[in-house]
C-alpha cells in the first residue's frame, strides 16, 4: 500500500509540474505572437510609407498606415 501511495504522490507531483510548465509556455507563446504582430505591423507601415513617398505622395502612410503604427505601438 505504501508503494501505491508513493506512486500516486509522484504522479500528482509530475502532473502539477507539467501544468505549470504548460501555463508558462502558453504565456511565452502569447508574448512571442504579440511581438511578431508588432513587427509585422511596423514593417507593413514602413513599406506603405516608402510606397507613398516613391509615388510622390504627401509623405504620410495613409490612414491604414497610421493605424498600423498606432496598433504596433500599443501595449
Amino acid at each position: 500500500m505504501e508503494k501505491m501511495r508513493e506512486l500516486v504522490q509522484r504522479s500528482t507531483s509530475g502532473s502539477t509540474e507539467l501544468a505549470a510548465s504548460a501555463d508558462q509556455m502558453s504565456k511565452m507563446a502569447r508574448t512571442l505572437l504579440e511581438s511578431m504582430d508588432r513587427f509585422i505591423l511596423e514593417t507593413l507601415a514602413a513599406h506603405r510609407l516608402e510606397s507613398e513617398q516613391s509615388r510622390g505622395g504627401n509623405g504620410s502612410a495613409g490612414s491604414n498606415g497610421r493605424y498600423a503604427v498606432a496598433a504596433a505601438t500599443r501595449s
